[in-house]
């Protein structure tokens, strides 16, 4: 799995959401922030999007944005498209995790592959 943190997050952020994850029992090939304004207004989807699809690795089987403050949900179905792999996002998950909580039946589109999959 490929991790971007938010821009504002330094190497040592990086590396702790790296070892969480493998904990977890995924492979992170990478841990990186991209080198994008630290101000979460003046990142626009688009902005997300280029630069993610740039600088994943193709050994990433999957893409996990963290950020809670980061504007990357816009971005996600394009670079699914992009990519050709499933993207995250920390606020799509916590939206798709409380919808499954909630027994919610509703259809979400344009916000990833997520969304076609119930827990």
């Amino acid at each position: 799995m490929g991790l971007i943190g938010a821009p504002w997050f330094d190497p040592e952020n990086n590396e702790l959401g790296a070892a969480y994850v493998s904990g977890q029992g995924f492979d992170v090939v990478e841990s990186t922030s991209p080198d994008l304004p630290h101000d979460s207004f003046r990142v626009e989807p688009a902005t997300v999007y280029e630069w993610v699809s740039r600088h994943v690795s193709d050994a990433a089987e999957a893409v996990f944005i963290g950020g809670s403050g980061f504007r990357a949900a816009a971005a996600i179905q394009r670079l699914e498209t992009a990519i050709g792999r499933p993207v995250l996002t920390s606020n799509q998950v916590l939206l798709w995790n409380l919808l499954s909580q909630a027994g919610d039946r509703f259809d979400v589109a344009g916000y990833g592959r997520l969304f076609a999959h119930r827990p």
